[in-house]
């Protein structure tokens, strides 16, 4: 695990990134068409950039949202990003660079610093108070720590969540 709030971007992790933003660009609008609310959590959001300005990945959903050639056919439905860093001086930073865009009306975006552990309570409400909501959750953690098998097993239990 990198000791640094920011650290370089890897190549596996870039190539994890391009698969991310393919994946999403055709999950927002196909889904965003028969549901008025979607829900994207990404349990170890880290910094939201790397050391040579690349984005991380709640830059690169965000990105795969708000910059869809069809996301003004969208505007019906309400998009929550939970976006999850343990570290403080991460999520401190992921919150400048995301005080400095211009969220639309029909994007929310919370950052929760501690562990996923903790607040998956948070998603697993969410889910609850919306019952069929669909919500990509992405856990890519440094290691298998902080993936408790029985908050996995509750989130899968949604019959949307992916």
């Amino acid at each position: 695990m990198p000791s640094h709030a920011v650290w370089q971007l890897e190549p596996h992790t870039a190539a994890k990134h391009s698969i991310l933003r393919r994946y999403l660009q055709g999950y927002f609008p196909k889904l965003a068409k028969s549901h008025k609310r979607i829900m994207v959590v990404d349990g170890f959001a880290g910094p939201g950039v790397y050391t040579d300005g690349e984005d991380g990945s709640p830059i690169v959903a965000l990105d795969a949202l708000e910059r869809h050639r069809d996301f003004r056919n969208m505007a019906d439905c309400n998009f929550l990003f939970l976006f999850v860093e343990e570290r403080k001086d991460r999520a401190n930073t992921l919150r400048r660079i995301l005080d400095t865009r211009d969220v639309h009306a029909n994007v929310e975006v919370r950052v929760r610093q501690g562990t996923f552990v903790h607040h998956v309570e948070e998603a697993l409400m969410e889910l609850g108070q919306s019952p069929g909501m669909p919500a990509f959750i992405m856990l890519d953690p440094f290691g298998v720590k902080g993936l408790p098998l029985g908050a996995l097993r509750r989130l899968a239990g949604f019959r949307k969540t992916e």
